[in-house]
Formats: C-alpha cells, structure tokens, sequence
C-alpha cells in the first residue's frame, strides 16, 4: 500500500503548519550560524597561538651549564630548537654616537618590520634598527636612514660593519643582530654569550608546561615562559573551545527539546487524521510511517529556510566579531556544508526517536473519544 498520497493529502491544511516551520527554521539556522562562526574564531585564535612563536619560549637560567647539557636538551622530546642568548650586561654602540641593546633572536621572533625585511643572508654582518630613539636631551632621532647601508657598530669593544637590511617601529632601544655577527662576536669575545642562561623553543604551545617541569626536575634549572603577552590569545582560545563543546551539548539538548515538543503538538493536531486512518483500517505502523514523513517534511521545509537564515545569522555573527575582536573571519564553504550535513543528520535522528518515543500516544487515539470530545 503506497502510503506517500495520505501522508501529504490534508498535509497542508494543518493550522499550525507555518508556525512549526518558523519556529523550527529559526531555532535551526540560529544554531548552525552560531557553531560555524564559533569553529572559525577557534581555528583563528588556534592558528595564531600556533603560528606566535612567544608562546613556545622559555627562558632557562642555571649557575652554570655545559655544552654537553644543551646537547642534551635538544634531544628531549617536544623540544624544536635552542640557542644561547647575549649576556645581560652587553652594550652596543653604532655610529660611535647611539647607544643600543643588543640582541639575538630567532626570526620568528623579531618585532613585525615596517620598512625593509629581515635577516636574509648568513653570510653577511645584518642588523634590524628601532625606527626612532631619543638621545640624552629628549629629543627624537631617526635611524630609518640607515636602511641599507653598512654602519660601523663596537659591541663591548669589538668593531664591525653590518648593513641594516630592516626597520621596526616599536621604541625598544634594541639592536638585533644575525647569527653571522654573533657567531663573529662569540669567536672574539665569549663572554658576549650569556653564562647562565640560555633559550628552549618547544614544538607546540600546548607542550611549555611539560617542558618546563622536565627542565626544572630533570636538570634542576629555573625555567619560565619567556614572554607572557600571548597567555591572553591563549585563554581566549581555551574559552572559545569550551563554548564550542558547550554549544554543541546544548543544541543536541535544545533541537531534542525543539522537536519533541513540535511533534507533540503535531500529533494532537493530526488526531483527527490519525483517528481517520484508523477507522479505514491503517495499521499502526502504517499510521507511525504517516506521521513520520509528515514530520520529516516539515524539517526537511524548515531545514532549507534554516540555510538562508543561518548565513544571514553568520553574517551578521562575523561583522560583530570583526568589529569587537578585530578578527576577519574567512568564509569557509566547506566548513558551512559539513555542519549543515551533520546538523540534518542529527535531526532526522532525533525526529525518528521522538516519534518513537510518541508512538503510545498515536495508539492510544481513537475516532469514538474524539467525537466524545466534541
């Protein structure tokens, strides 16, 4: 018996048809916008934990260590790479007129470059300058007119030429050097190399913690992040991830809710269609496969609306998000077709369950109560 004809003949007459499909597409797209928008913040916040080089730093001080030692550590595990950095009380001078701090950094690193670029040759004496600094009297100089050009620099004591290959605008005071000038300096002078401390680059941001207490109960070695300034994008993406998860529970939870309370309602509405199909002799299965595609078309109708009001929604998500955050979220296609795929997913089966789950009801209905009742 092809049950598609009286699944759909009064179909469209029900009352209340159009308000179940506002209220399911509204409660649908508003939840599909919110967790892609939320899963493009976290790959964002993500991307830029992982690509910001401060939150892997650590900075790890001791009285006294080997070269056998940093051989060592290289060697554990989650560990990308270390280096020794310049002795605290190093000095530099250049144009044997402007007094700067000298540094070594990897590039990743460097302050962001405003003119220029960074260290592009090994082989060459190369430098970054802060753009601006102010002598003794206050009063501002301009070292951007050193771009490309070779100065003379005297690092305690030791004279060299380096060109000035980048220019960064931050007011630091900070020279920063090339592993080609340090290498220089070091084989002249190694006292330039700090005695006591020395720098630990892990792989991912998410393994500091563990490096750190390895470092300190390993080797006995004070060790700490080198810069904290990144702990904030960190915590905002922690939260950002538990939202996530929470946003996630709570629309399994809310659409189960959702539905079940429209096909309740559905189904005292279709009693009288229900009592009809009784009478001419449908079975209960037959009547339960009626009201199942009944139901699934209304969420099959609300579901394409909820498309169109989920990318309104998103846009509109992403233009405050922009505007709060500072974030540019990057439409992502594929990501908005695999939550809508999944999100359908989900709601067929929580539609089949709570028809299931109704099924007492639609036995329990017959024509003679109904007719008591009117």
């Amino acid at each position: 018996m092809s049950l598609f004809e009286p699944s759909f003949k009064t179909f469209f007459k029900s009352k209340n048809l159009l308000l179940y499909v506002f209220s399911i597409s509204i409660a649908f797209g508003l939840v599909i916008a919110v967790i892609y928008t939320m899963i493009l913040l976290n790959n964002i916040l993500s991307e830029n934990i992982k690509n910001n080089i401060i939150n892997r730093v650590i900075y790890v001080s001791s009285d006294s260590f080997s070269d056998k030692q940093i051989e060592e550590i290289k060697e554990l595990e989650h560990v990308e790479t270390v280096y020794k950095n310049l002795a605290m009380e190093t000095k530099c001078v250049i144009e044997e007129q402007y007094n700067l701090s000298p540094e070594y950094n990897l590039i990743e690193e460097l302050p962001e470059i405003s003119r220029g670029k960074v260290f592009d040759n090994n082989d060459e004496y190369q430098v970054i300058l802060p753009q601006k600094i102010y002598n003794a009297g206050g009063n501002y100089i301009d070292l951007s007119i050193y771009l490309g050009e070779l100065i003379n620099i005297r690092i305690n004591d030791i004279d060299a030429k380096a060109r000035v290959v980048g220019i960064y605008e931050k007011t630091l005071g900070i020279i920063y050097i090339n592993e080609a000038l340090k290498n220089y300096l070091v084989s002249i002078n190694n006292n330039i190399e700090s005695k006591d401390s020395f720098i630990v680059v892990a792989d991912n941001y998410k393994n500091v913690d563990f490096l750190i207490e390895e470092l300190r109960s390993e080797f006995d070695y004070g060790a700490n992040l080198s810069n904290k300034s990144g702990q904030s994008d960190i915590k905002l993406y922690n939260l950002a991830y538990l939202l996530i998860v929470v946003v996630l529970i709570f629309s399994i939870i809310f659409n189960y809710v959702i539905v079940s309370i429209i096909i309740s309602g559905f189904i005292n509405d279709e009693k009288m269609d229900i009592a009809i199909f009784k009478a001419i002799g449908y079975k209960i299965k037959d009547i339960y496969k009626i009201v199942k595609y009944r139901i699934l078309a209304v969420m099959g109708i609300s579901f394409i609306i909820s498309i169109f009001l989920a990318i309104l929604a998103s846009k509109i998500i992403k233009y405050i998000l922009m505007y709060k955050l500072e974030n540019d979220l990057v439409t992502n296609y594929q990501l908005f077709t695999l939550i809508s795929l999944l999100f359908i997913i989900l709601v067929y089966i929580l539609s089949k369950l709570s028809v299931r789950l109704n099924i007492k009801k639609i036995k329990k209905i017959n024509a003679i109560d109904l007719l008591k009742e009117n």
